[in-house]
């Protein structure tokens, strides 16, 4: 049985009905926190954070998923240029990339990044960290050698850094553990919008 399956017969044997949990889907959608769901629906906050614990857990695995697709169907990481942004959260960098109006995480334990990823972390990382003022920077890829080198650093507007400081505010401390799972469902709400979140969890659920 699949983590997927597994949620989902977890959500089958629940006790509430299906009214309750289309209400926390809402609340999910509409980014609540656990303690805003947990009074607006009437349930304990701990059986709120176990819901959106699944949650989260479904649209992480799909979206990587759907990323992987993607990654594959274009291989644009081999493109002549790729616009790699960077931004600073909580003493750590966070990579990512923007194409086709989606922007995309890159992780470590990413297959479809075995490229780029050493290069990011070996190579570019420390330039990176001489220019302040830079927020992203065009990588060119060099398809005789098979390796990226940087062509110059940018100035952008980065909407998704704004994005992602604004709503984490709300949740006042984030705990270590919690801390990659927050980001990754940051970059899920900022690629889609509130109706397709909820029709897919409303899909997920069987509701």
């Amino acid at each position: 049985m699949s983590k997927l399956e597994f949620l989902n017969s977890h959500i089958k044997n629940a006790k509430i009905n299906t009214q309750k949990l289309k209400n926390i889907l809402l609340c999910f959608t509409e980014d609540l926190t656990a303690s805003q769901t947990a009074e607006r629906v009437d349930l304990s906050r701990q059986t709120i954070n176990n819901y959106y614990k699944i949650i989260r857990t479904y649209l992480i695995a799909r979206q990587n998923i759907t990323d992987s697709i993607l990654l594959q169907k274009d291989s644009f990481l081999q493109k002549k240029s790729i616009n790699l942004n960077y931004l600073k959260f909580n003493k750590k960098i966070i990579y990512y990339i923007e194409y086709n109006n989606r922007i995309f995480l890159l992780e470590k334990e990413n297959k479809n990044l075995t490229n780029i990823y050493p290069y990011i972390s070996n190579e570019l990382k420390f330039s990176l960290l001489k220019h302040k003022r830079a927020s992203s920077a065009k990588l060119l890829y060099n398809t005789y050698e098979k390796k990226y080198f940087i062509a110059n650093f940018l100035k952008d507007s980065n909407s998704f850094d704004i994005f992602l400081n604004e709503r984490l505010k709300k949740f006042r401390g984030i705990n270590k553990n919690n801390y990659k799972t927050h980001i990754q469902e940051s970059f899920i709400r900022f690629n889609n919008d509130k109706t397709f979140l909820f029709n897919s969890l409303e899909k997920f659920f069987n509701l």
